[in-house]
């Protein structure tokens, strides 16, 4: 995807299928660094392009998705967060030998059974670094390696849950995994992170991304800019909309429909 500017002014939008996108207005939900990668430089400032291309991204995850054999597996109504310790701020820190230090497992309801799962997600935290050796690699076309490194990891994430559901190899049917390297091809996030752009309280402006660029008709939103993950979403957005209604008059809205 790349964006197209007629002289200094931003016009349109070239995606992968050919179709030229125009408008007056443009809004990038996309990962910052991944959204001035589209963008040629001379239409942005550089020390602005160096700011947001160093700062560091928030930890991904490794994923499994499991089938199950029919009526083998109860379904849970709820999600579970499994650690090792009672420390949840160090789950993301590991080495080779302590990976994973927790997951979450959620089995999704279906309208099969109230009683039985048909499949369950697991996730757990991983490193971009973990599968930096690939990432000039595609979807599907990575090479036996990888495909060596995701089988050693399913095994390992496995053994752990396991030490919770013991049996539960048994009743897999089927099991697919994802790396950094698939959220960051399938979201266009940068490193595969799950929650956007590392922030840090002590260099709080540092780390804070105004929703209004240099280029006068684009604009970005999402948990990039100000705040992680889902409510990161939602204030990104409402403060990408009061570059647009002014913020007094969006809250006075938002207070007035309640």
């Amino acid at each position: 995807m790349k964006f197209v500017f007629t002289g200094n002014e931003l016009t349109a939008v070239d995606i992968k299928n050919g179709e030229r996108v125009e408008s007056k207005t443009f809004i990038s939900n996309v990962h910052p660094a991944v959204t001035l990668s589209m963008i040629d430089p001379v239409h942005t400032k550089k020390a602005y392009r160096k700011r947001i291309s160093s700062l560091a991204n928030t930890a991904s995850s490794f994923s499994l998705y499991i089938s199950l054999k029919e009526n083998t597996f109860p379904y849970i109504n709820s999600n579970i967060y499994y650690l090792k310790n009672d420390n949840v701020w160090t789950v993301a820190d590991y080495d080779e030998s302590s990976w994973p230090k927790g997951y979450m497992l959620i089995t999704p309801a279906t309208s099969k059974s109230d009683k039985w799962a048909d499949c369950i997600n697991i996730v757990t935290y991983m490193k971009y670094e973990d599968v930096k050796q690939w990432e000039n690699t595609t979807v599907e076309k990575r090479g036996d390696a990888y495909l060596q490194f995701k089988k050693e990891k399913t095994e390992k994430l496995l053994d752990l849950v396991e030490k919770r559901y013991p049996g539960l190899r048994s009743c897999i049917k089927n099991v697919y995994s994802s790396t950094p390297l698939t959220y960051r091809d399938y979201t266009y996030t940068q490193e595969g992170s799950l929650y956007g752009i590392q922030k840090d309280f002590n260099a709080a402006i540092e780390t804070y991304i105004p929703p209004r660029t240099n280029i006068p008709n684009l604009y970005l939103t999402g948990q990039n800019i100000n705040l992680h993950g889902i409510l990161g979403v939602i204030i990104g957005s409402m403060l990408t909309c009061a570059e647009y209604t002014g913020l007094n008059n969006l809250i006075r809205k938002i207070n007035a429909a309640q």
